[in-house]
């Protein structure tokens, strides 16, 4: 896509999804957003108007969603790192088989119950497990700091004292989960904002029964740590076994 066509379907994105468009989207739906064939709950204050009107665009986790869709394997448990509002959840949850375990982990304590009702309206009879976690390597604190401007962003800092806009959370690897879960072979979906690079570093071992990956790779340039993309992707072809299957944006899908 040349800069200029791109240019435009930013300013396209950015006109209809002004947030008076998403407070009458809200009104009249009664704030059950549709997306994809799935009803998103945003009635939570946390979600904000402008959200709201991404989410019934297709605007919101376009690529996530769109690959989750179309190459998500339905034979293996899931597990969600960075589940967010819980709209990638919901169609997890409407894709994959009640059989099948379904464990969602978000850092943000504020929007478990969202995530837990989205899969709810997307899976009325899926149990899920949603864990008030952070996915974190190399520290030996148990609880680390989540910072953000906004409830629906944040980062894991290594901040101890008091601030503001920080919060503890349980720190967790994915080798904890796995084991927690009596999880073997799984696909993992994951937007974890740059923490996927220590995850790719420090826990080989629980990649080794990873069957697929869909991951959304944050460049180092943007998250001010961890490795650039093409690196993360040398790693995971050469030191864990995974090729590239798709492609859109910087979200990937990983088969091995």
């Amino acid at each position: 896509m040349n800069d200029a066509m791109l240019h435009l379907k930013r300013g396209v994105a950015r006109l209809i999804c002004r947030p008076w468009i998403g407070q009458v989207l809200g009104a009249v739906l009664r704030n059950h957003i549709p997306n994809y064939g799935r009803m998103i709950d945003t009635s939570s204050p946390l979600v904000t108007p402008t959200i709201k009107a991404m989410i019934f665009w297709r605007l919101y986790e376009n690529a996530e969603i769109t690959l989750v869709r179309r190459f998500l394997r339905r034979d293996l448990d899931i597990v969600e790192l960075g589940s967010s509002l819980g709209v990638v959840s919901s169609h997890i949850a409407h894709l994959t088989p009640p059989a099948h375990k379904l464990i969602c982990v978000e850092a943000n304590p504020q929007l478990v119950d969202i995530i837990r009702t989205n899969v709810h309206l997307a899976a009325p009879s899926r149990e899920v497990w949603v864990q008030n976690r952070a996915i974190a390597y190399g520290t030996a604190d148990s609880e680390v700091s989540l910072r953000g401007d906004s409830t629906l962003s944040g980062r894991i800092t290594a901040h101890k004292m008091p601030d503001p806009l920080s919060q503890r959370v349980k720190a967790v690897t994915l080798s904890q989960i796995l084991a927690e879960h009596s999880i073997q072979e799984y696909a993992l979906v994951a937007d974890i904002e740059g923490a996927e690079w220590q995850m790719f570093q420090s826990d080989g071992f629980a990649l080794q029964n990873c069957r697929q990956v869909i991951i959304e790779l944050h460049d180092a340039a943007a998250t001010r740590q961890g490795k650039d993309i093409p690196e993360m992707l040398r790693m995971l072809k050469q030191r864990h076994g995974f090729a590239v299957r798709a492609t859109r944006g910087n979200v990937f899908v990983f088969e091995k």
